[in-house]
């Protein structure tokens, strides 16, 4: 994740901005674990409760009591009698990483609006306020994080397999040097994404291409 620091109120001293900040009721509702978040310049998965810090303590023995209950008759460890719970972690001054919840970039692909280049953000420079890379004009253009990602049926996610996506089929189904560009047409329909390489092998329409392997994976477990 990109890092910014500016003065402290009190202290003086530079201190680290969190990447962006949420509201306690998004927290609980809309943006919570293993929720995508999109900031400005990158796009980021919220961590589990273990990746939090803590907030105040919460005192609700009838929930505490229920709570502990279940977790007993499953076999579970139970809750702490003293601080069962906590709230979302909050700051009343100016916020810092010190505070907070963790994230994940995610995902780790991004696009150029200009040139339409597809760049995983391990070939990019990580300082800075956002993801940024030289087009061939020569003209520097920030980065925007790519509108696809991978999902399973149970809910796991993870980076869409581009380099396995553009060269499926092909005869250099080997090759790591290319460049990939993300074509979109004006619509934004999923028809109109094409996905290409520098090493001018294969050059798809997402749609057909995931009609395509979609058939190859239902073969192959019918043969399986």
């Amino acid at each position: 994740m990109t890092k910014r620091k500016w003065t402290g109120s009190r202290s003086g001293k530079p201190i680290e901005r969190p990447v962006g900040e949420v509201r306690h009721s998004q927290l609980v509702t809309t943006f919570g674990p293993g929720a995508m978040v999109d900031l400005l310049g990158d796009a980021v998965i919220v961590g589990g409760l273990d990746h939090w810090t803590r907030g105040r303590a919460v005192d609700e023995p009838r929930l505490r009591d229920m709570v502990d209950l279940k977790l007993r008759a499953n076999g579970g460890r139970g809750l702490s009698l003293e601080h069962p719970f906590f709230s979302p972690p909050q700051t009343e001054d100016e916020p810092t990483r010190k505070v907070g919840i963790k994230v994940l970039e995610f995902p780790r692909w991004f696009v150029c609006p200009e040139c339409r280049a597809l760049i995983a953000s391990a070939l990019l420079d990580p300082s800075g306020d956002e993801r940024s890379h030289k087009c061939d004009n020569g003209k520097s253009h920030a980065l925007v994080p790519v509108r696809f990602v991978g999902a399973c049926r149970r809910g796991h996610v993870q980076d869409f397999p581009w380099r396995w996506f553009i060269h499926l089929g092909g005869k250099n189904a080997e090759c790591t040097s290319g460049r990939f560009r993300l074509e979109e047409g004006a619509s934004g329909d999923f028809a109109e994404v094409i996905v290409s390489c520098s090493c001018g092998e294969r050059n798809l329409s997402a749609q057909h291409s995931t009609a395509k392997t979609s058939r190859q994976v239902a073969a192959e477990n019918d043969r399986g």
